[in-house]
């Protein structure tokens, strides 16, 4: 069984994103991060992140900003630069 935790990381400008944690104690394996693709959400990858989990990773799934529960960007700022800082914030939690 999983142990899941949601957080929520404050991302590029600001914005609030969810993400679902499955931490490990131990470091001896990398760190996983899903992404999910347009129009999904972090719940998408639960199986795998589970699966994941299981085989002694770290496991971090979130919601991309306007995606899910995390909010959206009151000035609109969704180009690659923005998601790909968003990606550093969550790596950086």
């Amino acid at each position: 069984m999983s142990y899941r935790q949601s957080n929520v990381v404050t991302g590029h400008h600001g914005v609030d994103l969810v993400a679902d944690l499955y931490p490990q104690s131990s470091t001896e394996k990398p760190s996983v991060i899903l992404l999910h693709g347009g129009g999904q959400n972090r719940h998408a990858w639960a199986k795998t992140a589970r699966t994941i989990h299981a085989a002694g990773h770290h496991v971090v799934a979130y919601d991309a900003r306007g995606h899910g529960d995390s909010s959206w960007d009151p000035a609109g700022r969704y180009e690659t630069e923005d998601l790909a800082y968003d990606l550093l914030a969550v790596r950086e939690r």
